[in-house]
């Protein structure tokens, strides 16, 4: 039944579409300038154009058991309302992107929609929609450590000079000089990332923020849901093997809010932040994990002053460890795998190269 709307990607796009979009300021940006991107309005147009076209044939078209009509018009608006794509810069004569809409320059419609469909990511509920993205990316997408959002990291990243263009993270690109990756400039690039993705299925995704001022997605699914932190998905201790659902990593408001709620201790929300792919790993060890285990064994060293324990100590004592067997369960893990030296091909085995 999706057939038609994957089928626009067979040839040229429609309206004349550049994916990504040209920055219009693109000779203005000097490298240590925050990178920042300006459309023409007609690109502008087309990008806000296609996607809501696409959000309107999926809920016209009953496609997702889901509908627009269940919310309220402030939440409606993060799908349909162009100003959550893109307000006028009076200075640079065109739309920018807001970084309170997320880090990321949303592609076209139908982009979204073919990937989405291409990795079958839409499924029976908003939660496992949800689910099945996170778990798309914990196999994809590589965290770009200590970006500063510069215009220069981003066109050596992305070959874009400017937000980075959601496109060319579906598609992958060589970032110099660290070669080829499915990059995310971390929780706020793939707090826009998912904005993006998931507008056009009809879940309307917000900004917020989590400990340590991380962003982190609020998400309008039956309920509304959170991730602690917009890395959670590919953060090292979520790795588990055998992977889980991705939806595991989703926490309601109200643990949200117990978290990191405005009564909270600004230092002790800090510690919360990915709690939940910790909590996976105290269940089904990470192969993170794994490999610190390995170095312990190697160094000799007990549960006590191992990097294990390093590793999860900010989320879980030492007893609450014990109790949960994760030690055990790493042996168990270190046997599967046949040994330390055979570790990473256990990793693959579960994780395929993308």
């Amino acid at each position: 039944m999706w057939w038609w709307l994957k089928s626009g990607r067979q040839g040229p796009k429609p309206f004349g579409i550049i994916d990504p979009a040209p920055n219009k300021i693109v000779d203005t940006l000097a490298d240590d300038d925050g990178a920042l991107t300006v459309l023409w309005d007609g690109d502008a147009w087309n990008v806000y154009a296609t996607s809501v076209a696409t959000s309107l044939v999926v809920e016209l078209g009953g496609y997702v058991p889901w509908s627009l009509s269940t919310y309220k018009p402030d939440v409606r608006a993060q799908i349909l309302d162009s100003r959550k794509f893109f307000v006028w810069d009076e200075t640079n004569k065109g739309y920018a992107l807001q970084f309170s809409e997320g880090f990321s320059l949303p592609t076209a419609g139908d982009t979204a929609i073919g990937f989405l469909l291409d990795q079958k990511i839409v499924t029976d509920s908003r939660k496992n929609t949800l689910g099945a993205l996170f778990s798309w990316e914990r196999s994809h997408l590589t965290h770009i450590y200590n970006a500063k959002g510069l215009a220069g990291e981003m066109e050596a990243a992305y070959g874009y000079r400017g937000v980075p263009p959601a496109v060319t993270v579906i598609a992958g690109s060589v970032h110099k000089p660290d070669g080829f990756a499915h990059w995310i400039v971390g929780c706020y690039g793939n707090t826009g990332f998912l904005r993006t993705l998931l507008r056009v299925v009809n879940i309307p995704v917000e900004r917020e923020v989590s400990g340590g001022g991380h962003t982190t997605p609020r998400f309008h699914a039956q309920s509304v849901v959170y991730l602690s932190h917009g890395d959670d998905p590919y953060d090292a201790l979520f790795w588990s093997m055998p992977p889980g659902p991705g939806a595991e990593l989703l926490i309601s408001a109200k643990t949200f809010d117990s978290w990191f709620g405005p009564a909270q201790d600004s230092v002790v929300a800090n510690n919360y932040v990915g709690k939940p792919a910790a909590t996976v790993a105290m269940h089904r060890p990470s192969f993170y994990l794994l490999e610190k285990y390995c170095d312990d064994l190697t160094a000799g060293s007990s549960h006590a002053d191992g990097k294990v324990l390093a590793s999860m100590v900010r989320y879980y004592s030492q007893a609450e460890m014990e109790a949960a067997g994760v030690w055990d369960a790493l042996d168990q893990q270190l046997v599967a795998a046949k040994g330390c030296n055979k570790i990473w091909t256990y990793f693959f085995t579960f994780y395929p190269p993308s």
